[in-house]
């Protein structure tokens, strides 16, 4: 599993490739603290990525959250992770 055993801080860059998921399993990676998912096709997150406390940054701009989901989104990582910064304008909408 990608990082699952090691301490080292992991910076993910998966911008602009067409993703359309996100494995729920991504919660399991150590010190993930950087995810980059900009430019993707994301409709949603898996909501086990609310419990990676230790996530500082979020990228998820110009996907296709509708604004319900993107509402709930930052809400739920309020409570969960409030150092977390997530960057989400510029969303596409279908």
């Amino acid at each position: 599993m990608l990082g699952h055993t090691t301490n080292t801080k992991k910076y993910f860059h998966f911008d602009q490739n067409r993703i359309q998921s996100i494995t729920p399993q991504i919660r399991y990676i150590n010190n993930l603290r950087y995810l980059n998912l900009d430019e993707n096709q994301l409709k949603n997150i898996p909501r086990s990525i609310l419990y990676v406390n230790i996530l500082r940054y979020l990228y998820i701009e110009n996907n296709r959250f509708g604004s319900m989901e993107l509402t709930t989104i930052i809400s739920k990582f309020k409570t969960t992770n409030p150092s977390l910064k997530i960057f989400y304008k510029n969303q596409i909408t279908s």
